[in-house]
């Protein structure tokens, strides 16, 4: 009825524009039935006005109430989309009447109605503050952040033809990035944009090439928060063969290490400082040390041996195997960064296989998590889950999906599952662990794929990373967050559910999750929350005609605030 009452109001604005045109004659022939009628529309528009003006005072209030429980209470009480939305949609209502009254006030120059409609303008423009401060992206903070300023990498061996090296690099503002190394082509400084990012392509000589000491550590240094990944391409059997893994910030980086990962094994580890000393302690394996083992300068080694390495600054060093390097433990007097995985792991089915390059550059045992949530793989209906622990620890383990239930427990270092990957499943352990999800690719070939699983507590707020835009692959992302805070989310500036992506519901008995499911091209992206303090993970799966990959986009290790 008021919206109605306001359009009649425009109309008669029309008619006093119209009062000063030849025609007056015609205009107001029944002038009196319009004064009257007038009369009686500004006194229901001076008590709407009124009752407006009343509701827009509570709703400031409230808002004013709100902007008090930003700094005093919890994230969950700033971020309840139950609380924030029913008042937008008042402060929405509201708004456009007022756009009608201002619009009428101005056409018609009635004083009555200007003076009621400036008692809006004040809250007008608080709701107009408060909207936008709720629903645009946000300043980014290093609290609950993975990224870092200073980062470390290399890359392991390949078992067949290195083909090229290649770093990408995102950062959060106009940066140039500086890369240091002792090996020879590598020394640069670049200048990476916020909001393209960049991909430096590096010699394949950069690849180590034994189980000795090599001078092939890189340092990247920037003096904005950057994220780093890496992307190792080899020549298997003519067949483009790689993987993707994302560097940890030095910051972030310990002193203690376990494998993780497949047969074909490497464990490749680059010093930060002069003078790191290195035991590679073999812990043991299920069963005895095969002829086809791990090798160090021709040697041999079994149960309890411990491999001594000295590590100057960027100097790197590696152990690897035809077998897997299962229970191997890396402790060193100074921080380092470790790579593992399988230069070249095949599975194989219906006497079908093809190899692949699967590795991740690993937490510290200290960051190791006990909730993990394994994502569907948008390319493949089965996986095996592995989780890997200290040894001598009894570690009970729940895989929890919408139709699945497995328990269990394992006295040692590794347990695998295998799982349908078409459903996400929550995973918790008994004693801190790191979770890799092997897939298998099958198509006309069988493409094995390694992502190293985040751990919630692993979960960051703010995800900037790139992905290759070459060789040609299809590529998702997943995203993993509580379903309550699921309309905050927004990937590339756009709110996640415009996109329209794959939702797969966790339920859990406290909680819901929402693993988010979007297929995105090639190059720089960008994911954010509107709220600062939603942590959520984040991971990249992607697949081209013979190779396919999976990282984690960043491990919140630590943080900086606290």
């Amino acid at each position: 009825m008021f919206f109605k009452k306001v359009h009649y109001l425009v109309f008669l604005s029309a008619v006093c524009t119209l009062s000063d045109s030849a025609n007056d004659d015609l205009v107001f022939t029944h002038i009196d039935d319009l004064m009257t009628m007038m009369k009686q529309m500004n006194a229901t528009l001076h008590k709407q006005h009124r009752r407006l003006v009343g509701r827009m005072i509570k709703v400031d209030n409230k808002f004013k109430e709100i902007q008090t429980l930003v700094s005093v209470m919890a994230p969950d009480v700033v971020t309840n989309k139950l609380m924030m939305k029913p008042l937008y949609n008042k402060i929405d209502k509201i708004e456009e009447k007022v756009d009608a009254l201002i619009e009428s006030a101005r056409i018609c120059k009635d004083e009555n109605v200007t003076n009621i409609v400036q008692e809006y303008v004040t809250g007008k423009k608080i709701g107009d503050a408060i909207k936008k401060q709720h629903t645009s992206k946000p300043k980014y903070t290093s609290c609950n952040s993975h990224m870092g300023k200073e980062y470390v990498v290399m890359f392991p061996k390949s078992s067949w033809y290195a083909k090229s090296a290649q770093i990408l690099i995102s950062s959060i503002e106009n940066t140039n990035v500086t890369l240091r190394s002792q090996h020879p082509g590598i020394n640069r400084t670049i200048n990476v944009r916020a909001d393209k990012g960049t991909i430096v392509d590096l010699p394949k000589s950069i690849f180590q090439q034994g189980s000795y000491v090599e001078n092939k550590g890189i340092l990247l240094t920037s003096t904005s928060d950057i994220s780093v990944n890496c992307f190792p391409i080899s020549n298997i059997g003519g067949d483009e063969k790689g993987d993707i893994f994302s560097a940890i910030p030095v910051k972030n980086l310990g002193k203690s290490y376990l494998y993780v990962g497949y047969d074909r094994s490497v464990m490749s580890m680059v010093a930060l400082y002069d003078d790191t000393h290195v035991n590679i302690t073999i812990t043991g394996w299920n069963s005895p040390l095969p002829l086809s083992g791990n090798r160090v300068k021709n040697e041999k080694y079994q149960r309890g041996d411990i491999i001594q390495v000295k590590l100057q600054r960027l100097s790197t060093f590696q152990i690897f195997g035809d077998s897997s390097l299962l229970n191997i433990r890396v402790d060193s007097d100074k921080k380092i960064g470790v790579v593992t995985g399988s230069t070249v792991a095949g599975f194989f089915h219906d006497d079908v296989s093809k190899y692949n390059c699967l590795l991740s550059f690993i937490p510290p045992i200290t960051t190791f998590g006990t909730q993990f949530i394994v994502p569907p793989n948008a390319f493949s209906k089965h996986s095996t889950v592995f989780i890997y622990s200290k040894r001598n620890l009894t570690n009970k383990y729940e895989f929890f999906g919408r139709k699945y239930f497995y328990s269990g427990s394992f006295p040692g270092y590794r347990r695998q599952q295998k799982l349908k990957a078409a459903f996400p499943y929550l995973v918790s352990t008994s004693v801190p662990s790191a979770v890799i999800q092997m897939t298998y690719i099958w198509t006309s070939l069988v493409f094995p794929s390694q992502t190293l699983i985040p751990s919630l507590s692993h979960f960051s707020n703010f995800y900037k990373f790139m992905t290759p835009t070459r060789p040609v692959f299809h590529q998702y992302v997943v995203i993993i967050i509580l379903e309550k805070y699921t309309d905050g989310l927004r990937f590339d500036g756009v709110a996640i559910r415009d996109w329209a992506p794959d939702i797969h519901v966790l339920p859990d008995e406290k909680v819901n999750y929402n693993v988010i499911m979007l297929k995105i091209g090639p190059g720089q992206h960008e994911v954010f929350h509107t709220y600062t303090n939603v942590t959520y993970g984040v991971m990249i799966q992607g697949m081209s005609p013979t190779l396919t990959y999976g990282f984690p986009a960043g491990l919140r290790l630590s943080d900086v605030c606290h």
